[in-house]
């Protein structure tokens, strides 16, 4: 991951503030360090919005990690928040379903493709909408529908695989001739 104004990260800290009052413990771990020509001055933003609204002890920047260490993170955790507007192809969003891990994300493009809404995530415009606030408070609070999530993540991941996009490849190819 990267630290970056393309990448949204500073709207996740009102949202995670906003939780707090309801959901006790929550913790935010910010993947990756700061990248492109305004990654520190981001970065800086970010840390003083997170002392204005007093989230210092329950937000982490935990830096660039392997992926063996990025799989662990996401195993423990219960939700990954993709907060760029845009991305080309969700590979993050493949990885953290095939570790059983809803994603919400803001992405309105590539995202819609691998998220199905409360099946496995969700896709909202804004993270300001009540349905993002429902979302993940039932997460938090409904064992049995974060069970419901986690396997349908993990189901979903596994059409996101060489040999299926090769054998589709095939069949299209098979079509147009």
């Amino acid at each position: 991951g990267r630290i970056q104004k393309q990448k949204g990260q500073l709207q996740t800290l009102d949202l995670f503030k906003n939780l707090q009052y309801r959901i006790k413990g929550l913790e935010l771990i910010f993947v990756g360090g700061p990248s492109g020509a305004d990654g520190e001055a981001y970065l800086t933003k970010m840390k003083n919005k997170i002392e204005e609204l007093r989230i210092e002890d329950e937000v982490q920047f935990v830096g660039s990690l392997s992926q063996k260490k990025l799989v662990k993170l996401m195993r423990k955790s219960k939700l990954l928040i993709h907060s760029a507007e845009s991305e080309t192809f969700g590979l993050v969003a493949i990885e953290a379903h095939r570790s059983g891990l809803p994603v919400l994300s803001t992405n309105q493009g590539s995202f819609k493709e691998i998220i199905s809404n409360n099946e496995d995530g969700l896709v909202s415009k804004s993270f300001e909408d009540v349905q993002v606030y429902d979302f993940i408070i039932k997460l938090f609070e409904n064992e049995e529908y974060r069970s419901q999530l986690i396997n349908n993540a993990v189901k979903n991941s596994l059409v996101f695989n060489w040999e299926i996009t090769a054998q589709n490849l095939k069949k299209a190819y098979k079509n147009i001739t």
